[in-house]
């Protein structure tokens, strides 16, 4: 497996901590039904993980942060596969179908 250049992103944020694990299980389902993610390899109860093409989502639910604090929120998107030139492959970008030669 060979990273490309350009082929990792990270998506932060925080997230009211009496929901962010449903938020997160709420998105990633959304992610499913309306964009065509498919669920990814299972990593156990505590982590999420999407692929679609040739890129893989995957978040931790962060569990329960100290009092009075917002949950900390890391979503990593990862391409694999790329070519010679570290350009993702033919298949596209995660949120937009794939460009080539016609």
């Amino acid at each position: 497996m060979e990273l490309g250049e350009g082929c990792l992103e990270q998506l932060s944020g925080r997230h009211a901590p009496e929901t962010v694990d449903a938020a997160l299980k709420a998105a990633f389902a959304r992610a499913r039904s309306q964009y065509g993610w498919q669920p990814g390899p299972d990593m156990g109860s505590g982590t999420l993980v999407l692929e679609k093409n040739n890129w893989t989502a995957t978040v931790a639910l962060p569990g329960t942060p100290a009092q009075g604090l917002q949950a900390p929120v890391g979503v990593s998107l990862v391409c694999v596969g790329a070519d010679s030139a570290g350009a993702p492959s033919a298949t596209g970008t995660p949120g937009r179908p794939a460009v080539g030669p016609s």
